[in-house]
């Protein structure tokens, strides 16, 4: 019995419902998981339900959330998070809490499934939540710029979250046009240090430690210390941060397949300073690439240089950085690896040293929506 158990290094959720496992040794493909609840339900996020991992936490996106033991086969409906049946973008954990994000809404349950907390909003794209700690998570979305709040400030007394941190536009061009505010992706950097990247081409950090005070709603507020825009990117729809051989990297994907990969200084993560613009001495290097052929670069201001490719990728819809923890592929788990799924329904895995260069190509049948690896 313990011979037929697989316990594979990467896990697809994809939008048939259908979680497969990915055998890197030979690129196969398994569907572990059939259509345990509705062919027709894309599955928003995979965790890991114990330490142990070996128990599955799937979450679909109409709010339904099952278990699924690896080792017995066994598939457990826990609850629902979603009576109302809104259009859900997100569901993530906290040690006590579910966080529901939905297009006009948050909405906090218990583990127990009581909604405990709801913050109405408008028009939200994307939501984040900080490994350490993990009681803090942002918002950001269509003119709904980024706003980060602490779990750990919600109590029965104040059911209604203040933010702790909203960020400030940056103030109008040279011709007075107000700067549109369209945050497609979030990701959390250092303690006090946050990225967003955004439709327009943009990616920007803020530090929501800075003493800037609005007295009238008790927030931080404060423009970005950084703000780029890349040249020869289309919209971003994700970011991912690495810190790799003392490297620090934030790599954006965009919607035709562009990875616009950002080398920063040490003192521009941990350090304070004012809002600037490229050029900046607080970035080392920007690359825009495409899983494809390289086939022209050209340099820009103060000498940093935009690298433009052609490729086949598409849409990106999740990237990953990791060591991939897999016994029987040696070459894999001694380097640093970057995970992308993308709507051509292809997994590409590459090295953070050789991105435009996948070491691992693998069709998935059904279109990516979430990846959970050991």
């Amino acid at each position: 019995m313990a011979q037929d158990i697989k316990l594979f290094p990467v896990y697809i959720g994809t939008d048939t419902g259908i979680i497969k496992g990915i055998n890197l040794k030979d690129n196969n493909v398994e569907n572990i998981v059939g259509q345990i609840h509705n062919k027709s339900i894309n599955i928003l996020k995979l965790f890991w339900a114990n330490k142990q991992k070996n128990k599955i936490l799937v979450i679909y996106k109409d709010g339904y959330l099952y278990t699924y033991d690896e080792l017995s086969k066994n598939i457990k409906n826990i609850g629902n998070l979603n009576p109302h049946n809104k259009e859900l973008i997100s569901i993530n954990r906290h040690e006590k809490f579910y966080i529901v994000c939905s297009v006009h809404d948050i909405e906090i349950w218990t583990k127990e499934f009581v909604k405990i907390a709801n913050i109405t909003f408008k028009n939200i794209s994307c939501i984040s939540q900080s490994h350490q700690p993990n009681n803090l998570f942002a918002i950001g979305g269509k003119e709904n710029d980024l706003k980060i709040y602490n779990i750990k400030y919600l109590t029965m007394k104040e059911p209604n979250l203040i933010p702790i941190f909203e960020a400030k536009n940056l103030p109008n061009d040279n011709l007075d046009v107000r700067i549109p505010v369209w945050v497609t992706g979030i990701e959390f950097i250092t303690s006090f240090k946050i990225a967003i990247c955004t439709a327009f081409r943009q990616i920007r950090i803020y530090d929501y430690n800075r003493p800037t005070f609005d007295k009238s709603n008790r927030t931080l507020r404060s423009r970005p210390l950084i703000s780029i825009e890349i040249p020869g990117a289309n919209s971003f729809s994700t970011l991912k941060y690495m810190h790799i051989h003392h490297k620090h990297l934030l790599i954006g994907g965009d919607n035709e397949g562009g990875l616009a990969i950002i080398e920063l200084k040490e003192e521009s993560l941990h350090g304070r300073g004012t809002p600037i613009k490229i050029p900046s001495n607080n970035i080392d290097k920007i690359s825009l690439l495409k899983v494809g052929k390289m086939i022209n670069h050209k340099f820009i201001a103060n000498k940093k240089y935009v690298h433009y490719a052609n490729g086949s990728l598409r849409f990106i819809t999740s990237i990953k950085a990791t060591l991939i923890n897999d016994e029987n592929e040696k070459q894999i788990k001694d380097n640093k690896n970057l995970l992308m799924l993308s709507l051509d329904r292809y997994l590409r895995i590459s090295d953070i040293n050789n991105i435009g260069t996948p070491i691992h190509q693998i069709f998935l049948k059904s279109i990516p929506t979430c990846i959970l690896i050991r």
